[in-house]
């Protein structure tokens, strides 16, 4: 009954706009359930309140609430990779000290993974955002080689040939990146 009630509160303050109040609530799902989903909806949910809030205390609250649900959705599941993955992108979007931990993250998942198109997009994404458009574009061939389908990996392959002053380049892939 507990169980069904947080379910419900979780989505009522969902559906209301109040993504904290309902990670609140999928947090306390999560430690009734215990599952590596469970914790793993519940960070997802943290995360998003940090992305809504406009308030410095609720940002930081957010943020740390979601990296411990991600260690712990990584501890109950450390298979998934999505957590890996989100985990370190709170860390590079949302340093205490340095993004440097999560770009770190990132590497190494990499280094694990290095056929995995999610983690090859997000250091490219990064990659772009620092200005290292030729890692970037790389990183996006090659998820684009295993991938070729991938939405995404166009979409950002467009951004950095633009970047990189590639208009032709740019243009192809720009005409095949699916809004």
């Amino acid at each position: 009954e507990k169980l069904e009630a947080f379910k419900d509160l979780a989505s009522v303050w969902y559906s209301a706009g109040y993504p904290l109040a309902s990670a609140f609530y999928a947090e306390q799902i999560a430690l009734l359930d215990n599952s590596g989903d469970a914790w793993s909806i519940a960070a997802t949910t943290y995360s998003l309140a940090v992305q809504k809030s406009s308030d410095d205390i609720e940002k930081k609250y957010a943020v740390n609430k979601s990296r411990n649900a991600y260690d712990k959705a990584i501890t109950a599941d450390g298979d998934n990779i999505d957590n890996k993955i989100n985990l370190a992108l709170i860390y590079v979007d949302n340093p205490d000290t340095s993004p440097m931990q999560g770009i770190q993250m990132l590497l190494k998942l990499n280094e694990k993974n290095p056929d995995n198109v999610q983690v090859l997009n997000q250091l490219a994404r990064l990659g772009l955002r620092t200005n290292q458009t030729e890692k970037a574009i790389l990183r996006l061939e090659k998820a684009l080689s295993l991938e070729p389908e991938n939405n995404n990996s166009i979409c950002l392959l467009a951004q950095a040939y633009a970047q990189a002053g590639n208009e032709p380049k740019a243009k192809e892939f720009q005409d095949k990146c699916k809004k």
